[in-house]
């Protein structure tokens, strides 16, 4: 396990931490050092956890990987259970692995189902005359533990001269929706960018909390993006008064950091409920669809947010800052995901599998996109 660990040290991308739980390793995207300021939530914990973006990327000439790994994952009512993915990639060669050894946590207590079942999984790297690269996609939908580690051969680092890039985002950004690992949308538009990705889209928690600017900075990222808005909706975690001022305060902190960080700002995608509905995102669990708060409370001016009223605060936030002289630049989430796209969104709130790769391949040819990669 000692060596096991020293290669997740030297190999492992888009993580932030690696946990030794003895017998077996995991990683979380997000320290747990964060766990006591979100009052260790665990839909916070567990969204970090799983392994949206998180790969092994390194040299090889050895013939054979041999990885023994189990998984956690939350199963929602209505939701049909499925096998998670590897995805390895051997030079131009991509290998889709399904495994079904899952061990689930119920909702909503999220009490593990049994214990956890380790299966053995021998990856064919080919024979090679020289060290080729291999990387391992793991699940983006699953946390993932690993009990061995092994390769009939000598790995070494691969360097890379892609820019460094960090996404910032919800459950859409997150990708559990993805039929694989490297479907997911921020994933997908690196892959057509050539960009070094790590993925923060975590699931019910782009909540604009003061301390991701840290998480984000771990990471030295030349560009930055945040996809904010929807999950402060789905919540009520914010009205417009407390919004704002968010936004600005996790900007500042970054900045103060890295003055000359390139950020580009995305607003909500399509989302038929709280185009005009505000929050908290009530489920309709028996057709499993997203709705709006039936009831919200009266409003003396302006308070509670919708998809409407976060698109234009947040266009409002980067015009001021560009006033400013902050490199920073505005997505409309619509161009992504608009209305027309709609029958993309199962539950009127995340995008299927295909809906993450129109987004991804939308976001990698938009000229906002050209505009803040270009600086």
């Amino acid at each position: 396990m000692k060596q096991s660990k020293q290669f997740l040290n030297d190999h492992l991308k888009g993580a932030a931490e690696i946990i030794d739980l003895g017998e077996y390793l995991s990683f979380k995207r997000v320290p747990s050092t964060t766990e006591p300021k979100h009052g260790h939530s665990f839909m916070a914990t567990d969204a970090a956890s799983q392994g949206s973006g998180v790969r092994l990327d390194f040299e090889t000439s050895a013939t054979r990987l041999e990885l023994a790994l189990a998984f956690d994952a939350v199963i929602f009512p209505g939701q049909p259970a499925k096998p998670v993915q590897i995805v390895v990639e051997v030079g131009e060669k991509i290998e889709h692995h399904a495994l079904g050894n899952l061990r689930y946590l119920g909702f909503p207590e999220f009490n593990p189902q049994g214990q956890l079942n380790f299966e053995n999984l021998e990856i064919d790297l080919g024979e090679h005359s020289a060290p080729i690269r291999v990387k391992v996609w793991f699940p983006h939908n699953a946390i993932t533990y690993i009990s061995k580690l092994e390769l009939n051969g000598v790995a070494q680092k691969h360097f890379s001269n892609q820019a460094k890039w960090v996404h910032y985002g919800s459950s859409i950004s997150h990708g559990a929706d993805a039929d694989y690992p490297i479907g997911v949308w921020p994933v997908h538009a690196a892959r057509k960018l050539e960009l070094d990705v790590v993925n923060l889209g975590l699931g019910g928690n782009a909540l604009v909390d003061p301390y991701m600017a840290e998480v984000i900075l771990d990471h030295n990222p030349e560009y930055l993006s945040m996809k904010l808005g929807i999950n402060s909706i789905n919540s009520a975690g914010h009205i417009l008064r407390t919004f704002i001022p968010a936004v600005y305060g996790l900007i500042d902190a970054l900045l103060e950091k890295k003055p000359d960080l390139k950020i580009l700002l995305i607003s909500p995608i399509f989302c038929p409920p709280h185009e005009d509905g505000f929050g908290p995102t009530i489920f309709d669990m028996q057709n499993i669809k997203a709705t709006a708060n039936p009831t919200p409370a009266f409003e003396i001016v302006p308070a509670h947010l919708n998809t409407k009223r976060v698109r234009n605060a947040l266009e409002g936030i980067v015009q001021n800052l560009q006033g400013k002289g902050v490199n920073i630049r505005y997505l409309n989430g619509l161009d992504l995901m608009g209305e027309a796209d709609a029958h993309l969104l199962e539950d009127d709130l995340h995008p299927n599998s295909q809906g993450q790769t129109t987004i991804g391949e939308r976001f990698a040819k938009h000229p906002q996109v050209a505009a803040w990669l270009a600086g």
